[in-house]
């Protein structure tokens, strides 16, 4: 009998001897079939509570929050964020009313709908939740609460998708520390920030950092003899990204290709993560100047994409980035294009319009109406980019002293 078959049948005995809390023990029975992963049941429970709770005049008391909060990860877990936000904010408008009582609830409510809209990347809606929930844990400092390392990753992993490098690296790195004062070593927590403090060194072009990082988390996978797991998968990734930018292509290939071969073994719950690979390993061949490779590996990625998410998912924007350079690189203006504003036009609906990503793209578009010999319009796109990347990266990054370098060039012509 596993752990949660023995907690069930103590509180269904619970219940048959009689008590006054029957709210909660229906809540808890609730949270035995979640993680039994029987979520029909786990709902039948929590609507169980909710009734008593609304027969004991409680259904406005921060006591049945927990509840409503329950519901809402059910529904995030399958998918139906507007339900889930439904419950969360259900439970969010109690907290309001009485802000001082079940504090710990309160920030778990934050949290928990902060976790729905990063997942819809509604990433500023996400970040004005994390830091409440933060300030309240700052200000309130609730008992028993360990949860503030997690609110400072997920903010530090949403500074970073909004291009805010320094401050995601630093907020990472308070993550880190109190991970490291909370959790074992090999704790996938602390292995999953140091991941993403990698992550983000790379992106800064800080490719010696980041490897740094990427080693520590791989010291602790391999000292566990994890050969075959979904986060070295992602560690592999990224390590193989790192070795593209350093323009060594054979690593980055080795890398990538390790990375697919595990997330494959996961299809069921990889899908998207497999696509990032096909999407990586393209860009390496385009980089060859393997344009075939490169191609069929972004078409692949794709489709991967449309079957399990939405039509304009976020990663599709780079995707049809890689495959605008492609183009391009074969000298296929029209359809480069093409591309380049299919990805323009899903990075500005998820992107801040500072964001580098949208840089990139533009800075694509510049060259390609260069090669077409249109130097006002490639010198417009420049000029944006150049714009974007002094924002986002900071004048002294290597992609914005390069993107200046060339609108000089540009301007020499015109």
């Amino acid at each position: 009998m596993g752990l949660y078959d023995k907690e069930e049948k103590y509180y269904l005995m619970v219940l048959a001897e009689g008590t006054n809390e029957c709210g909660a023990v229906y809540n808890n029975l609730g949270v035995c079939y979640y993680h039994k992963r029987n979520y029909r049941r786990a709902l039948d429970y929590y609507n169980k509570a909710l009734n008593h709770y609304a027969m004991e005049n409680l259904d406005e008391d921060p006591c049945c929050t927990q509840t409503y909060n329950n519901i809402g990860l059910i529904y995030k877990v399958e998918g139906n964020y507007k339900e889930a936000q439904s419950f969360y904010q259900k439970a969010l408008k109690i907290h309001e009313k009485n802000p001082t009582k079940n504090v710990i609830g309160y920030v778990q409510t934050l949290t928990g709908l902060g976790h729905i809209y990063e997942a819809q990347n509604a990433y500023n809606q996400a970040l004005t939740l994390y830091l409440q929930a933060l300030d309240i844990v700052h200000t309130q400092r609730p008992e028993n609460y360990f949860g503030e390392g997690d609110i400072h990753h997920h903010i530090g992993t949403i500074y970073f998708v909004l291009g805010r490098y320094d401050e995601s690296i630093s907020t990472l790195i308070k993550a880190l520390r109190i991970s490291q004062t909370l959790l074992p070593n090999n704790h996938p927590v602390k292995i999953g920030i140091l991941i993403d403090i990698g992550l983000v060194y790379g992106q800064k072009a800080e490719y010696d950092q980041a490897l740094n990082y990427y080693r520590q988390a791989h010291n602790v996978l391999i000292k566990q003899k994890i050969v075959n797991h979904i986060q070295l998968a992602t560690l592999y990734n990224n390590i193989g990204i790192i070795y593209s930018k350093k323009d060594e292509y054979s690593l980055a290939l080795e890398y990538h290709y390790k990375s697919l071969e595990i997330r494959e073994q996961f299809a069921s719950q990889c899908a998207n993560t497999i696509a990032n690979s096909c999407l990586n390993i393209s860009i390496v061949y385009i980089k060859m100047k393997n344009y075939h490779e490169g191609i069929k590996l972004a078409e692949k990625g794709i489709a991967t994409i449309r079957q399990s998410q939405c039509p304009d998912h976020i990663d599709l924007g780079i995707f049809y980035n890689n495959l605008g350079t492609a183009y391009q690189d074969m000298r296929d203006f029209k359809q480069a294009l093409h591309y380049f504003q299919l990805s323009l036009d899903i990075k500005y609906r998820y992107y801040p319009s500072n964001h580098s990503s949208i840089g990139t793209t533009l800075d694509n578009i510049s060259y390609l109406y260069l090669l077409t010999g249109d130097i006002s319009t490639s010198l417009y796109y420049q000029q944006q980019a150049l714009k974007i990347f002094e924002q986002s990266l900071g004048i002294n990054h290597p992609t914005t002293i390069n993107c200046r370098t060339y609108l000089e060039l540009l301007q020499s012509f015109d």
